[in-house]
């Protein structure tokens, strides 16, 4: 019995290294950024601390788009 069972978990992790999408463990990413209720304006402070703490400046590009409602207006 444990030979099969043995045999089987051999076949199965193969199975999963040869055809990953098929026959692989299946992983779920779940993603919730909650930024759907934060204005632009807190937005755009939290690019411009995250480029100051990686030393980059940020495109006038940016600061224009800051302006705009968010949703293409």
């Amino acid at each position: 019995m444990n030979q099969a069972r043995l045999q089987f978990d051999a076949r199965r992790w193969m199975a999963g290294k040869l055809a990953p999408k098929t026959y692989g463990d299946r992983q779920t990413v779940d993603v919730n950024h909650g930024l759907q209720d934060v204005d632009d304006a807190e937005l755009l402070a939290r690019a411009a601390k995250l480029a100051d703490a990686l030393g980059v400046t940020l495109p006038p590009k940016v600061l224009k788009l800051a302006k705009h409602d968010g949703h293409g207006n």
